[in-house]
């Protein structure tokens, strides 16, 4: 079974569900596959989403991308079921491929890949019939039928990947480095002090303001029952109020 990155990511958190069908079904590679699903690509200030990475230590990366209509191809225009005319799934997979061997060239320099061999899966599509053009094989489109099939698939994602070299070779190195540079790990910590400085600034600024309510008017002096001035009195509660506060946020 192939291994998810990060390890503990749930399919079925994925809200777009044909691509959570896609990477269920890779799953079925063996556990030297690695599967990154949704990666984030930023270059030139142009962030990219691909849809899934896949990596191998001896075969390098493939790349797949995701598309949830049922295609049909008239005179080289794509077309959803509905006939509205598509932006080209290829073209779009080319293009991710293009920019995510250009990030991998910036790791290595010539000891990367020479192309990133991808792959458009239509899992809502049960056959392909059809010529593709000439420099793209049946190993570039797959369908409902290669993900129900792991034998089937699994040969198909290697003869993909197999389609290009690697000019030094792949290894576990390289392999992590990827999934360093794609999926990196932050952890933040707790502020435990600035939680407690927001804190006291809250129960100063209430206090402030409960005084400032409850303070009488120029001119005016306004007692409390038993002649106690208002104000004093106001401001005692606030005091009394703010001990207790402060009380209860030690403990």
């Amino acid at each position: 079974m192939a291994r998810l990155v990060p390890e503990d990511f749930s399919t079925a958190a994925m809200p777009n569900e044909t691509e959570r069908h896609v990477v269920e079904a890779l799953l079925a590679l063996p556990d030297s596959w690695f599967i990154l699903p949704n990666v984030r690509l930023l270059r030139y200030d142009v962030e990219r989403e691909l849809d899934i990475v896949l990596l191998h230590p001896r075969l390098g990366v493939v790349l797949v991308e995701v598309k949830g209509f049922i295609p049909e191809v008239r005179r080289g225009i794509w077309r959803d079921e509905y006939g509205r005319e598509v932006e080209s799934p290829i073209g779009q997979a080319i293009n991710n491929s293009y920019n995510l061997r250009a990030r991998l060239t910036e790791l290595w320099g010539a000891d990367g890949p020479a192309r990133v061999p991808f792959a458009v899966a239509f899992p809502r599509a049960g056959t392909f019939d059809g010529a593709l053009p000439e420099d793209r094989e049946e190993y570039h489109v797959l369908v409902s039928t290669d993900l129900a099939d792991a034998d089937l698939l699994e040969e198909k994602i290697v003869a993909l990947a197999t389609s290009t070299y690697l000019l030094n070779g792949f290894d576990e190195e390289m392999v992590n480095a990827i999934i360093n540079t794609v999926a990196p790990d932050a952890k933040f910590t707790w502020d435990a002090e600035g939680e407690h400085r927001r804190a006291r600034n809250m129960l100063r600024k209430l206090s402030t303001q409960q005084v400032e309510g409850f303070a009488p008017r120029r001119g005016v002096v306004a007692e409390a029952p038993g002649g106690i001035d208002r104000g004093q009195h106001a401001r005692e509660r606030v005091a009394h109020l703010v001990r207790h506060l402060r009380g209860q946020h030690a403990q």
